[in-house]
């Protein structure tokens, strides 16, 4: 064989191959529907595949979905950097993105709001117990005070229907408001009800032969203690 020969018989071997090579692609892509794509051996529908979408291996971030072969965010949402979120509830992109709210605040629909309280200064303050908020912002207390349910009482109070009373002694509200003594247990100590057979001495109850003084349970002056025990001065312990 002539060398002209050679390079035609060459010749016509490339051309047959790239034949075959084009063939073979036509056949492949006609493996998949109209539309569709050979990715890594699987036909993907370009325009809803989120892991091919517009073209193989483009895939979407997060949340987003593939939307005729664009990744976008869910109707409810909207992208923020590239982050796919729900502007109605989401406290740092709160109504539109960098919309932060501030601590102690949640977002509703697409608000910052305090959820239970009151703001006060730029801070959820819940009013019914802050000092210096007490039944509104800025109400401050006096030194020594508590807020308890809009109001200000002494720290050995409680607010009782809007007046501050003292729970531990107050017969009408013993342990806690309205918990009223009977007659029989008319006396009010430490919170609890008792006999006025009893002496209430700084919020304790004193044995039942003893008597308050000076905020401590003594015998009488006529009587001197014998271990626990009141007995007439002069009397052997």
């Amino acid at each position: 064989m002539s060398n002209n020969h050679g390079f035609i018989f060459l010749l016509l071997v490339i051309s047959l191959l790239g034949t075959l090579a084009v063939c073979d692609e036509r056949r492949t892509n006609q493996q998949c529907p109209k539309g569709w794509m050979l990715c890594d051996g699987l036909c993907a529908d370009i325009f809803r595949d989120s892991v091919n979408c517009g073209k193989c291996g483009r895939s979407c971030i997060g949340e987003e979905i593939c939307s005729y072969g664009v990744c976008i965010c869910p109707l409810d949402k909207i992208i923020c950097g590239e982050t796919c979120t729900d502007k109605f509830v989401d406290p740092s992109n709160c109504g539109k993105c960098g919309i932060s709210c501030t601590v102690g605040e949640i977002c509703i629909n697409g608000n910052c709001i305090c959820p239970t309280s009151h703001n006060c200064s730029g801070t959820c303050t819940d009013i019914s117990y802050s000092t210096n908020n007490c039944g509104g912002c800025d109400q401050t207390c006096n030194p020594g005070e508590i807020c308890d349910n809009d109001i200000c009482c002494r720290s050995n109070q409680s607010n009782c229907n809007g007046t501050c009373m003292n729970t531990t002694s107050d017969p009408a509200n013993c342990g806690g408001c309205g918990q009223a003594c009977t007659n029989a247990n008319k006396i009010c100590c430490g919170g609890h009800c008792i006999s006025d057979k009893y002496a209430c001495c700084g919020g304790s109850i004193c044995p039942f032969d003893k008597i308050c003084r000076s905020g401590n349970c003594v015998c009488p002056t006529n009587q001197w203690d014998c271990i626990g025990k009141c007995i007439p001065i002069g009397s052997i312990c």
